[in-house]
């Protein structure tokens, strides 16, 4: 039975009048675990699949077809998303975004009668259903997973002993000072096979379980090394929150290798040294120069910056933006960022008008932030899409659409796969969801923007986007992947 069939015509109608419609290929998640929740769905077209990733091989907990309900669940408890959710064909899926639903279940006393039966009912079939399907393959598993495990776990360990060897001798021969250029030499190939072999054994074994149980391993016997550089010790050890990334951020844009020692500092360098974090740094030099061609100079400028960061593209935009009067908006979830922020920049130029707002980005994304704000000319999106699975950025790139003039520009930049990826994710617990170009352009054209490729050093990828209605025929649209 249909989660509306119990509905008459009128409630119907109501309910309805709050909802939007959703579009998903199939593969595409409307929701992964772990993410915010409140939002209820409605399948109306395709087959929706509830995954548990965490097993291995992942189990499908369920298979959903037209007319079932899903996110009832974070909606009732306002509790974090409890598993994926994958399209099995392509869909449609009706969505009701918490707040309006529940102004409406407010407004409508009969018609939120007939919600919550409904949604009891949902969920006592679900979970009965549920309960059957996991006590059937609970025991044939469980044999099969220790034995996976502890045959990954004796791998690691062997990888792991032999790292340690070739830095113990590179560190010696380091104090010994016969050859400190075959040492520095020696520990930089031992750190380059060290990544090597991390990015292959985490591509092999990409299942949650396993991979949580490798870096565990692999961080437990390679942490008294690690942390004898500056940016990994910065990195394990962060304190929670903002104020933490920012010390990691503003070591990596420094680009001063130190450390304990001497091995300390050299562990430090290569680190610094890796594509992502020199990608990192580009980004701060390139966007400057582009953003003061794209804006008007005629009059008045309004600019918005999403994501703080450590301070320093602020400084570096502010003294560059003093040819009109320009109000720049910088958008972060923290005050300690906002804080950072006002320390970094100084009072800046007269023409230019620093605002911050203290907003949370995954609620911007999510439709959930009405502020009213006039639009802009260019918005600056930088290390930000690649800590957002693809709901949650495509909802944030449709958000920055309606707050863009007609001639307005997005400034998106994020970061390709690259062969550091599980080394930042695994070691240095830096992980991202890195999108390769065709993905990013799918996405771009969904929340209705075309771009040009902004040539960057790998593997940063920078485009300037703008509304598709104002596109230049004989620029790349989002359906023709970005170059690398």
């Amino acid at each position: 039975m249909s989660f509306l069939d119990r509905f008459d015509q009128q409630q119907r109608s109501l309910f309805y009048g709050v909802s939007t419609e959703i579009l998903l290929d199939r593969g595409e998640y409307l929701m992964r675990r772990g993410e915010p929740g409140g939002d209820v769905f409605i399948v109306e077209d395709g087959s929706l699949e509830i995954v548990d990733a965490r097993a291995t091989p992942e189990s499908i907990l369920a298979v959903l077809q037209p007319g079932a309900v899903v996110g009832e669940g974070s909606f009732l408890d306002d509790a974090p998303r409890s598993a994926d959710a994958r399209a099995q064909t392509p869909i449609k899926v009706r969505r009701w975004a918490k707040d309006d639903l529940a102004a409406l279940l407010s407004r409508e006393p009969r018609l939120a009668a007939t919600f919550y039966e409904n949604l009891a009912r949902t969920t006592s079939a679900r979970l009965r259903n549920q309960n059957q399907s996991t006590l059937a393959t609970l025991a044939g598993r469980d044999g099969a997973m220790r034995a996976g495990v502890e045959s990954l776990r004796a791998e690691v360990l062997t990888f792991a002993n032999r790292t340690k060897e070739s830095l113990i001798e590179a560190e010696t021969a380091l104090r010994q000072d016969t050859e400190p250029r075959a040492a520095k030499a020696a520990l930089s190939r031992t750190m380059n096979k060290l990544e090597r072999w991390i990015d292959q054994h985490f591509t092999a074994h990409p299942e949650p379980d396993l991979a949580q149980e490798s870096a565990r391993v692999l961080s437990r016997e390679l942490h008294p090394y690690l942390v004898r550089s500056a940016l990994a010790e910065r990195s394990i050890r962060r304190s929670q929150g903002v104020a933490g990334v920012t010390e990691v951020l503003a070591h990596v844009l420094v680009n001063t290798a130190s450390g304990d020692g001497e091995v300390g500092a050299l562990l430090d360098r290569w680190l610094l040294d890796r594509p992502s974090f020199q990608a990192m740094r580009t980004f701060r030099d390139q966007i400057v120069p582009l953003i003061n061609h794209a804006i008007p100079v005629h009059r008045n400028r309004r600019l918005t910056l999403l994501n703080a960061g450590t301070g320093s593209l602020v400084a570096r935009l502010v003294s560059a933006l003093d040819a009109a009067p320009t109000v720049l908006s910088v958008v972060d979830q923290s005050r300690e960022a906002l804080a950072v922020l006002d320390a970094s920049t100084g009072a800046g130029p007269m023409q230019v008008e620093i605002a911050p707002v203290q907003t949370n980005l995954v609620e911007l994304s999510l439709g959930r932030v009405q502020k009213q704000i006039p639009p802009q000319d260019a918005i600056i999106c930088h290390g930000l899409i690649e800590y957002m699975p693809d709901r949650i950025a495509l909802g944030l790139l449709s958000q920055i659409v309606q707050r863009l003039e007609r001639d307005g520009s997005l400034f998106l930049a994020t970061l390709l796969p690259s062969a550091d990826r599980h080394l930042l994710d695994r070691l240095l617990g830096w992980p991202t969801v890195r999108r390769r170009p065709e993905r990013l352009a799918r996405l771009l054209e969904r929340a209705g923007l075309s771009f040009q490729v902004i040539e960057t050093p790998a593997p940063l990828l920078m485009v300037c986007a703008q509304h598709l209605a104002n596109s230049d025929p004989a620029q790349p649209h989002a359906d023709q992947p970005p170059r690398a």
